[in-house]
């Protein structure tokens, strides 16, 4: 279940968790979180509750497991038609279960 909060000054944050095998389960190394109304497929997790044609802030953390996340570098790509956002791993990094925190205006 996604975790959001909002600031009350127009932005929120939305925390989306995902597994390793995501990485693998549509295009390789890559996982894709639909835009608001899309139902997520093979590959995809969300939606997020973020208005298109905008821009977010994203990270991404790796869950090392005991409550310790580490920020990890990802290419990141935001679809400001779509509102999907992409994110693809090197290929020689393993797969690893994490997490998204999405920041932007609501």
């Amino acid at each position: 279940m996604p975790v959001t909060s909002e600031d009350g000054v127009g932005g929120s944050a939305q925390e989306l968790a995902f597994v390793a095998a995501t990485w693998a389960a549509g295009v390789a190394n890559q996982i894709t979180i639909v835009g608001q109304g899309v139902v997520p497929g093979v590959g995809q997790i969300g939606p997020h509750r973020f208005p298109d044609n905008r821009l977010y802030i994203v990270q991404v953390y790796e869950d090392l497991g005991g409550n310790i996340f580490d920020q990890v570098d990802v290419a990141i790509q935001i679809n400001r038609v779509t509102g999907a956002i992409q994110l693809d791993k090197a290929p020689a990094a393993p797969d690893f279960p994490g997490r998204v925190l999405i920041e932007g205006p609501r």
